[in-house]
Protein backbone atom coordinates (compact mmCIF):
# COMPACT_ATOMS: atom_id res chain seq x y z
CA UNK A 1 0.00 0.00 0.00
CA UNK A 2 1.18 3.84 -0.74
CA UNK A 3 0.71 6.60 1.64
CA UNK A 4 -0.54 9.37 0.62
CA UNK A 5 0.76 12.49 2.67
CA UNK A 6 -0.13 16.18 2.27
CA UNK A 7 2.33 17.94 0.67
CA UNK A 8 2.30 20.78 2.79
CA UNK A 9 2.38 19.26 6.43
CA UNK A 10 3.02 15.69 5.27
CA UNK A 11 0.32 14.06 7.55
CA UNK A 12 -0.84 10.97 6.59
CA UNK A 13 -4.03 11.64 3.79
CA UNK A 14 -4.61 8.15 3.47
CA UNK A 15 -3.45 4.53 1.84
CA UNK A 16 -4.08 2.81 -1.73
CA UNK A 17 -3.26 -0.16 -3.46
CA UNK A 18 -1.32 1.14 -6.68
CA UNK A 19 -3.46 1.60 -9.46
CA UNK A 20 -6.46 2.21 -6.96
CA UNK A 21 -6.64 5.80 -8.18
CA UNK A 22 -8.19 6.03 -11.42
CA UNK A 23 -9.05 9.56 -11.88
CA UNK A 24 -8.01 12.68 -10.74
CA UNK A 25 -9.47 13.53 -6.62
CA UNK A 26 -8.73 16.43 -4.14
CA UNK A 27 -8.34 15.71 -0.37
CA UNK A 28 -8.91 18.70 2.06
CA UNK A 29 -6.05 18.23 4.78
CA UNK A 30 -7.85 18.49 8.11
CA UNK A 31 -4.74 19.57 9.72
CA UNK A 32 -3.50 23.06 7.70
CA UNK A 33 -6.42 22.81 5.60
CA UNK A 34 -4.24 22.78 1.83
CA UNK A 35 -6.41 21.42 -1.07
CA UNK A 36 -4.33 18.17 -2.00
CA UNK A 37 -4.69 17.58 -5.87
CA UNK A 38 -4.39 13.62 -6.89
CA UNK A 39 -3.79 11.97 -10.33
CA UNK A 40 -3.45 8.61 -11.28
CA UNK A 41 0.40 7.52 -11.93
CA UNK A 42 1.11 5.17 -15.30
CA UNK A 43 3.68 2.96 -14.18
CA UNK A 44 6.13 0.82 -17.04
CA UNK A 45 5.53 -2.99 -16.27
CA UNK A 46 8.87 -3.37 -17.63
CA UNK A 47 11.49 -3.93 -15.02
CA UNK A 48 13.99 -1.64 -15.07
CA UNK A 49 17.62 -1.79 -15.86
CA UNK A 50 20.50 -0.94 -13.52
CA UNK A 51 23.09 1.39 -14.21
CA UNK A 52 25.43 -0.68 -13.74
CA UNK A 53 24.20 -3.28 -15.78
CA UNK A 54 23.85 -1.11 -18.46
CA UNK A 55 27.12 0.17 -18.14
CA UNK A 56 28.71 -3.32 -18.31
CA UNK A 57 26.18 -3.77 -21.88
CA UNK A 58 27.42 -0.15 -23.44
CA UNK A 59 31.59 -1.33 -22.70
CA UNK A 60 30.86 -4.80 -23.67
CA UNK A 61 29.40 -3.07 -27.05
CA UNK A 62 32.31 -1.20 -27.42
CA UNK A 63 34.79 -3.80 -26.92
CA UNK A 64 36.07 -2.37 -23.58
CA UNK A 65 35.47 -5.49 -21.22
CA UNK A 66 38.94 -6.48 -19.70
CA UNK A 67 38.77 -10.72 -19.53
CA UNK A 68 41.21 -12.19 -16.96
CA UNK A 69 40.12 -9.36 -14.33
CA UNK A 70 43.10 -6.51 -12.83
CA UNK A 71 46.84 -7.15 -14.83
CA UNK A 72 49.36 -8.58 -12.49
CA UNK A 73 52.52 -5.99 -12.43
CA UNK A 74 55.50 -7.08 -13.27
Amino acid sequence: MNEIRCGSCRKLLMKARPNAIIDAIEIKCPRCGTMNNLRPVVIDQQEPVSERQERRDTEALNGQVKKGGPAASS
